[in-house]
């Protein structure tokens, strides 16, 4: 994870108009969030079971009477 966050801040750093700060900060989010579902799955079930698992991804096709 540091060595993730040091290279988010060298790419970053490439950027002109973009704060390096701000952008750590919004992957620090990304990352708290998607920690944060991912332990709350595991709590529901146990660890082996919830790596097993898979979250359905609905997406709705089509429009109109053809909608799925």
């Amino acid at each position: 994870m540091d060595e993730m966050l040091v290279e988010i801040k060298e790419t970053l750093s490439e950027f002109k108009y973009i704060d390096v700060y701000d952008g750590y900060q919004i992957v620090a989010e990304i990352w708290k969030n998607a920690l944060t579902h991912d332990t709350e799955i595991i709590a529901l079930s146990d660890f082996y079971k919830a790596g097993r698992t898979r979250e359905p991804n609905m997406v709705t096709k089509g429009t109109g009477k053809k909608k799925t």
